[in-house]
This record gives C-alpha cells, structure tokens and sequence, in this order.
C-alpha cells in the first residue's frame, strides 16, 4: 500500500530539520506531543493532526502559519528572523547547559500579555484551518461539477 503524501507533514519536517532537532524524541517533548504521532507524520504515515498544528504554533512563534497550512509564502514571518532562530546552534548549546533540574524554555510567570497573545493565536490558527477547510471544499465541489 502506498503511503499518500501529505504536504504538511513535509512543511513539519521542515521546521524539524530548520530548527536542527537531534531526533524526532526530542521534537517531540519540545512540542508535548507523543513522540508516534511525529514519527507517524514525519514519516508520511498519518496527517497532521490540528492539536500538533496548534502545538507547532505556540512554540515556534516565528513559523508562519499560511506556509504551515498551505505552502503559501516562507516558513518564517520574516525572513530576517532566521538570524534569531534560538535552535540554530542547538548541538553547540546543548554542551554548555548544566542545570537539568528544570524544563527548557518555561517560564512559570504567565502574564496578561501572553493570555491574550495565546488567545490571539488560538484564533488564528482556527481561522486558517477554517480557510483551509473552505478551499479544499471549493476543490471538491468543482471536482464533482466536472463529473
């Protein structure tokens, strides 16, 4: 059985490979999604699923969301920000820490600003996958007019 190549997976394994992860365990914790879930995607096996979109999302704040859903555009907002990819000399950093009694990248103060900007988000994301959603019924209406 052929395994159906889905576009998202490869934008995924994009960021994966852009943000250089060591393996897919690590991406995976990164994202607190179960690591067969990326496996599954990475490897073409299932589709993205909108809880690891969403996940994506949120932690990566710099990836743009319509290259993300549809391939439209470049992976980042702004291409300059690829100079500020904090993940860019991941091996090199890694080295250097020593402290391992606390996660990576948290912070346990959350403020009002980052409620709302994750509010804001969230609604974004709905929104493109409403988008997403109204494309791909476009598509198949029209298919089924040429029937």
């Amino acid at each position: 059985m052929e395994l159906q190549q889905h576009p998202i997976n490869s934008r995924i394994k994009d960021i994966f490979l852009y943000f250089k992860y060591k393996d897919q365990k690590d991406f995976a914790t990164d994202l607190n999604i179960d690591e067969r879930i990326i496996s599954n995607v990475l490897t073409q096996k299932t589709k993205a699923s909108t809880n690891l979109i969403q996940s994506i999302a949120q932690k990566f704040e710099n990836i743009n969301l319509k290259w993300l859903l549809n391939g439209n555009g470049t992976m980042l907002e702004n291409e300059s920000q690829k100079l500020d990819n904090p993940n860019l000399f991941r091996e090199d950093s890694e080295k250097y820490e020593t402290d391992n009694s606390t996660p990576k990248h948290t912070n346990p103060i959350i403020t009002h600003e980052e409620v709302m900007k994750e509010d804001i988000l969230q609604m974004k994301m709905k929104l493109l996958l409403l988008e997403d959603m109204i494309k791909d019924l476009e598509m198949e209406v029209r298919a089924n007019r040429n029937k």
